[in-house]
């Protein structure tokens, strides 16, 4: 998450605010305010909190969405829009499916409703384009910067194959002794669905399933099978280590990988 606050981005993107102190003044304090309470209720766990800070009287708030559309993400303010896509860890992934490049930054509190935090880095999660708009209307939502880091085992999955010649299936599901945090497995379990992530995974790694199929045609020693299984996913690990380790786990305990063709 960026250092950089909300009040000095304001005044980078608006840098002769000094000149139009009444114009800009409070609202530069606003600014400031909101995200003071926006990081002491993220940092208690309180996300779904309603702000107490009120807006300068009379303030338009196409003036911050302007701000955000305009200024951060196409003139003044560009080359902090691309360092902010970079997220929590360096890598430019979207910050809730950790599969897809970051293109662009979701309002976790959406700037329409809360326009004070329109330009608030902690506020700005990077996100592709497919689940900006999924999560749009999800408000119980993971929060990349604020949630812990899951656990391991936090998610699993199981091949679904029918004793065919086929390639097999995938589904992924959360644990519940893993989660113990039941607000956080709330919001977890949001994410996945309402954000409909766990669905594009199962697109996403059933394109791996097939080239396992391929691979696996003409080996049926299993320790060879599992060797190959190591090395589709272990070299990508460090990229989205949650469904790629559930996606290998599942692979190798699997029913196919024990039995179809190894007769």
């Amino acid at each position: 998450m960026s250092t950089l606050t909300s009040e000095r981005l304001f005044n980078r993107l608006y840098p002769n605010t000094h000149k139009h102190e009444k114009q800009f003044g409070h609202l530069s304090s606003a600014i400031r305010n909101a995200e003071t309470e926006y990081r002491k209720e993220c940092a208690q766990g309180n996300f779904l909190f309603s702000s107490s800070v009120a807006a300068p009287y009379g303030l338009d708030k196409r003036l911050m969405t302007l701000l955000y559309d305009y200024h951060l993400v196409q003139s003044s303010g560009n080359t902090e829009y691309e360092r902010l896509k970079n997220g929590r860890n360096g890598e430019r992934l979207c910050g809730y499916c950790d599969i897809r490049e970051a293109e662009t930054l979701d309002h976790y509190k959406e700037k329409a409703r809360y326009p004070l935090l329109a330009v608030a880095p902690s506020n700005l999660v990077p996100s592709c384009a497919k689940c900006n708009h999924n999560l749009a209307s999800v408000d119980n939502k993971y929060h990349p910067y604020y949630d812990p880091q899951l656990p391991d085992g936090w998610l699993r999955a199981r091949l679904i194959w029918d004793g065919s010649d086929e390639p097999p299936g995938i589904r992924y599901y959360t644990t519940r002794s893993a989660i113990g945090d039941k607000r956080l497995r709330s919001r977890v379990r949001d994410t996945l669905y309402g954000g409909s992530i766990a669905a594009r995974w199962i697109v996403e790694f059933n394109q791996s399933l097939r080239a396992l199929y391929r691979d696996f045609y003409d080996i049926s020693n299993i320790d060879e099978r599992k060797q190959i299984v190591e090395d589709t996913y272990s070299r990508r690990l460090h990229v989205y280590p949650g469904p790629m380790v559930a996606t290998k786990h599942a692979v190798i305990a699997s029913r196919w990988l024990r039995k179809w063709r190894t007769a």
